[in-house]
C-alpha cells in the first residue's frame, strides 16, 4: 500500500470540486495518479490531492517518503454528488518509526534540482514547512477567495446561472504559473482538451525537469522555462512530437521571452492593467486575444476578463440572446468580443471571468452527466471552511481592446423565413425565445 501523509484543508464541495475544476480546461498538467487523486507540480514542489465530503486534502508525496501515514479507500456513497467515488479514510499511525516507502527507494539516489527538496545521494534532504506549502496551495487555489458569496451574488443577477450552479459548485479560478499557463493555451489553438493535456505532458517530459516519481511508470517533471524552451532543435523536435504548426509558435515566443524580455517579465503583468497585459502578450508567436484573455484571467489576476471563443459566442446567443450578437456572424471580430466581455462584466460584476468559467464547464460534453447536489445551492452563511477575503476589490475597467489577432470561423446557419401571407407584406423572421429568461442587471452609470 503506497504512503502519503495526508493534511487537511477543511471546505465542501460547494468551496471546491477537485475532479470538475482540474479537468474543466484551466489546467492541463494535473494527472490522476491514483482513483481520486491528482498529482501535479507547483512551485516546484510535487502535490498528490484529493477530496472528501468535508476537506481538501493534499500531500507531498516525495518530501513524505519516510513517513509512516497511509490511506485506505472505500467506494462509499460521496452524498456531496449523489455519485459512488473513492472516499479517503485518514489513518495516522500513533509513534510510527520512519518506514522507507518503495517510491522513496525509488528516487533518493537521483539528484533533484527542486529548490525545496534538494535531494542527495546520501539520502539527505532540504525539506519545505508544511505551513510554506500549504500556503502555496493557498495561493495556487486563491482559497481565500468566498466562492460560495460570489455564486449566491451570480444566481441573483441571472437566473440561467441559478439553474445550473447546483451542479457546478466549486469551480474557480487557479492562479498558475505564467509560463505554464502561456505556453499550454498556445498548445490550445484548434484543439481539445485531451490532446492540449498530451501536448504539456510532452512539454514537461521532454524540456521540464525530473521531479521525482510517484510509481514505476509515473515520472514527475515540472514545466520547462522559455529558456529551456529556447534551444536548438526545439522546433523540430516539437514537430516530431506533433504539434504541428505550433510548434513553431512556441519556439518563436520562447525565443522572445528569453532574450528579449528583462526576467521575471511575465510574472510582472500582474502588477499592469489589462489592457497593458494583452498589449504584450498579443506581441508575441501564436497569441491572439483569446489566449491572452485566458492567461489574463488564469495567471495575471484580471479576474473580470471573460475570454470569448466560438464557444462563448454560442453561449452567449443561445442563453442570453446579447443584442449584436448573432449564429450567423462569420468571425469573431474585435467589437464583438468586447460586446460579449463588457455584457458579463456589466452582468457578474469584478469576478465575471470566474462566472463565464462556470458557464464555460456546464457546457462542455463531458460534463453532461453532472446533477445538483442534494443540498441545492448552500447558503453563503452554511459555508464556514476558510477565513474570506471580500469579493468586492477595487473597481475593474471593462475590456476594450482595439486590435485583435484572433480571427475564429463560425459555422453560417439557415434563418428560417415564413411565407408572406399577402401581396405586399413583408414576410417576418422566426426567432425563438431565449432559453432562460435572464434577469435585469444594474446600469452602470
Amino acid at each position: 500500500m503506497r504512503q502519503h501523509l495526508w493534511r487537511r484543508i477543511p471546505m465542501i464541495k460547494s468551496d471546491i470540486d477537485l475532479r470538475t475544476l482540474l479537468t474543466c480546461g484551466q489546467s492541463f498538467s494535473w494527472k490522476e495518479t491514483e482513483p481520486n487523486i491528482w498529482s501535479n507540480v507547483i512551485d516546484n514542489v510535487v502535490f498528490s490531492l484529493s477530496q472528501d465530503p468535508s476537506a481538501l486534502l493534499w500531500c507531498t508525496p516525495i518530501r513524505d517518503g519516510l513517513y509512516g501515514y497511509s490511506f485506505t479507500a472505500s467506494g462509499d456513497t460521496d452524498t456531496t454528488n449523489g455519485k459512488n467515488c473513492e472516499t479517503l479514510k485518514i489513518k495516522r499511525k500513533a509513534d510510527a518509526p520512519l518506514v522507507e516507502s518503495p517510491m522513496h527507494k525509488a528516487i533518493k539516489t537521483e539528484v533533484l534540482t527542486d529548490h525545496f527538496l534538494n535531494a542527495r545521494a546520501d539520502g539527505s534532504s532540504d525539506k519545505v514547512t508544511d505551513e510554506k506549502a500549504e500556503n502555496i496551495l493557498q495561493d495556487y487555489f486563491q482559497l481565500k477567495v468566498d466562492l460560495a458569496a460570489l455564486y449566491q451574488k451570480w444566481a441573483k443577477v441571472d437566473s440561467h446561472f441559478e439553474g445550473i450552479a447546483e451542479s457546478f459548485l466549486g469551480i474557480r479560478i487557479m492562479r498558475q504559473d505564467p509560463t505554464e499557463n502561456l505556453f499550454s493555451f498556445i498548445c490550445s489553438s484548434n484543439n481539445h482538451v485531451s490532446r492540449i493535456s498530451s501536448m504539456v505532458h510532452k512539454l514537461k517530459e521532454n524540456f521540464g525537469t525530473k521531479r521525482g516519481s510517484l510509481g514505476a511508470d509515473c515520472m514527475v517533471y515540472s514545466f520547462p522555462t522559455a529558456k529551456s524552451l529556447d534551444e536548438a532543435e526545439v522546433e523540430s523536435k516539437l514537430r516530431e512530437l506533433g504539434f504541428g504548426y505550433r510548434a513553431k509558435y512556441i519556439a518563436a515566443t520562447a525565443r522572445i521571452i528569453n532574450r528579449e524580455r528583462p526576467s521575471g517579465w511575465l510574472k510582472s503583468l500582474r502588477t499592469r492593467s489589462y489592457e497593458d497585459c494583452i498589449s504584450e502578450l498579443t506581441k508575441l508567436q501564436g497569441v491572439g486575444r483569446k489566449v491572452a484573455d485566458c492567461v489574463a484571467l488564469m495567471s495575471l489576476d484580471k479576474h473580470h476578463v471573460v475570454p470569448v471563443d466560438t464557444h462563448v459566442l454560442q453561449i452567449a446567443f443561445r442563453d442570453y440572446r446579447i443584442p449584436g450578437v448573432g449564429k450567423d456572424m462569420k468571425s469573431l471580430t474585435p467589437a464583438i468580443h468586447n460586446k460579449i466581455g463588457s455584457f458579463f462584466v456589466d452582468l457578474y460584476g469584478d469576478y465575471a471571468g470566474w462566472a463565464h468559467t462556470v458557464l464555460f464547464a456546464a457546457d462542455l460534453k463531458r460534463f453532461s452527466d453532472h446533477k445538483p447536489t442534494k443540498s441545492g445551492l448552500p447558503a453563503v452563511e452554511d459555508t464556514k471552511p476558510l477565513a474570506k477575503t471580500s469579493v468586492s476589490p477595487a473597481k475593474t475597467t471593462k475590456p476594450a481592446i482595439k486590435d485583435s489577432k484572433l480571427t475564429t470561423e463560425v459555422t453560417k446557419p439557415t434563418t428560417k423565413v415564413s411565407k408572406p401571407a399577402a401581396k405586399g407584406k413583408k414576410p417576418t423572421t422566426k426567432v425563438s425565445k431565449p432559453a432562460a429568461k435572464r434577469k435585469k442587471p444594474a446600469t452602470k452609470k
